[in-house]
């Protein structure tokens, strides 16, 4: 399965040290490469580059599980409680269909997509570089 992840950083690496800000082990990527441009344009505004992000493909193994959201928001205490419950399950990864995702209010173009969320790290096979510069106009 090929998902995409937008950053402010030309390399990526895999930091098991790291807790995303659940607090626990967790990587969110898109089914879509325009939710990724998003999120790399405002990384890279954040931390004042005016080159603009960068985006990420990724090869990891088919979900283990997968929601249907329903074009719901991931700003919105279900989706956090969900996020909670998926990993309390043990699941490797899951597929979260059909929500509206952005990285910002600035960037709040009403974009469903899947979020697709690894817990376990080793489902991912690859990844590489296939976007630079990348900035999204609104």
């Amino acid at each position: 399965m090929i998902v995409y992840k937008g950053s402010a950083s030309e390399t990526f690496q895999i930091k098991k040290h790291k807790k995303s800000r659940y607090g626990f082990q967790a990587l969110f990527f898109a089914s879509h490469l325009f939710l990724a441009r998003l999120y790399a344009t405002s990384d890279a505004e954040d931390e004042f580059m005016e080159n603009g992000g960068f985006v990420h493909e990724f090869e990891i193994e088919d979900c283990e599980h997968t929601i249907n959201f329903r074009g719901q928001s991931t700003y919105n205490s279900a989706f956090r409680k969900m996020v909670y419950d998926l990993q309390q399950k043990g699941y490797k990864s899951v597929r979260i269909k059909g929500v509206v995702d952005y990285p910002s209010k600035k960037y709040a173009i009403l974009n469903s997509s899947d979020v697709i969320i690894v817990f376990d790290f080793s489902v991912i096979k690859s990844w590489k570089l296939i976007e630079r510069n990348v900035k999204v106009r609104k």
